[in-house]
């Protein structure tokens, strides 16, 4: 019997955080029963990745769609939509594709409706906090299962999810593998955030708590790793770059920019800090966890679903830099402690995180859609 062959769609072709949680996804799915195809734009990283892990990748002119007040911004999207969504659904039909697996909110819009008209079924995977307003109902019309990403996303979408046994949460999976060689080397300890440079992941938190570390530490030294990949904030940087000469941190504290493979400086550091209020679930969290190194985040959403505070990580009551730059200095002051959070964090994600069980998730549920095609979406 010949593999069901199931269309993710992405909408960017650059790698953040949803592209690696979709690259690990291609990279375990069992290739016997299912064979992957990835509809994206064209370029971008993103493309040589997947022909790297042997995927089939089919270019369509998808875009980042943003909210906007223009009605000519907003023509154009809407044309854009309709076009691609034609693309889309003469390719579901020529590829003879089985399932529809929709990487994003913004991927969702136009794969439900292709799918829809295709008459297959479609997985909408929901990964963002975003208000969602009435396109909410709009993209749960078209799916015929949603997945969150988290317990926080879940709720955010489930009241505009109908019937609600549509929903479930099955969180990002990590990939666990041996610890690679650091980047940095460095005396004092290392404080690190990756993110990209967007305004809410909060990364003046991160700056105004390295100001307080460092009169504490005067040997620390702090990195941020990350980029604006889709050029939609760009006096931002600028903006965190003053705040560092403000608190004069320029000579200790380095901007890496976009890195391809966090790893190595994950490996360099000796705490992640991640001071976002409103994280949907932090993947760079599990990625720290998973190569035994303390985290210190913000106690809410996300974040507060995977540390448990004391035990494989630390939460801070708030994003105030005195809260955690307390937590981070627990960590510092005692080696133990960091080594046993460590470790800890570690175990809690081979155990819970595991991609290879929440692939075998995602796989169950492809099989409950494709074992009744009689209603591709509900």
């Amino acid at each position: 019997m010949k593999p069901a062959r199931i269309l993710f769609v992405n909408h960017v072709s650059r790698i953040s955080g949803a592209e690696r949680s979709l690259l690990d996804i291609l990279r375990h799915i069992d290739r016997s029963r299912f064979e992957p195809i990835v509809a994206l734009p064209p370029g971008g990283e993103l493309t040589e990745a997947l022909r790297q892990c042997g995927v089939r990748c089919l270019p369509l002119p998808l875009r980042r769609i943003c909210k906007t007040t223009n009605p000519w911004r907003l023509a154009v999207s809407l044309l854009n939509v309709v076009k691609v969504t034609v693309q889309l659904t003469r390719l579901i039909r020529r590829e003879r594709i089985a399932l529809v697996h929709a990487n994003s909110n913004t991927a969702q819009i136009y794969a439900g409706p292709a799918a829809r008209l295709s008459g297959v079924p479609c997985i909408w995977h929901t990964r963002d906090l975003v208000t969602l307003g009435l396109l909410g109902p709009w993209l749960n019309r078209f799916s015929s299962r949603t997945i969150a990403i988290s317990d926080c996303v879940h709720r955010h979408v489930s009241l505009c999810i109908h019937p609600p046994n549509k929903l479930r949460t099955i969180y990002n999976g990590i990939d666990i593998s041996g610890p690679q060689t650091g980047s940095l080397s460095h005396k004092g300890p290392v404080f690190g955030m990756i993110a990209q440079l967007v305004p809410w992941k909060n990364h003046g938190a991160f700056i105004e708590t390295a100001a307080r570390l460092a009169t504490i530490l005067p040997d620390a030294r702090f990195v941020i790793a990350g980029d604006d990949l889709f050029a939609e904030h760009r006096g931002y940087r600028t903006k965190l770059e003053s705040k560092i000469a403000q608190l004069g941190l320029k000579d200790r504290l380095l901007f890496t920019g976009h890195l391809p493979d966090v790893t190595p400086l994950l490996e360099s550091m000796d705490v992640l800090i991640h001071p976002a209020v409103r994280e949907p679930l932090g993947r760079v969290i599990l990625e720290a966890m998973a190569r035994e190194k303390p985290v210190v985040a913000v106690n809410a959403c996300g974040p507060a679903e995977i540390i448990r505070h004391g035990i494989d990580g630390l939460l801070a009551a708030s994003d105030r830099a005195e809260d955690l730059a307390e937590e981070a200095l627990c960590l510092i002051h005692n080696p133990l402690l960091a080594e046993q959070l460590g470790a800890a964090g570690r175990q809690r994600v081979e155990q819970d995180f595991n991609i290879r069980n929440k692939i075998r998730e995602i796989e169950a549920l492809y099989d409950d859609l494709l074992s009744d095609r009689s209603t591709p979406c509900v």
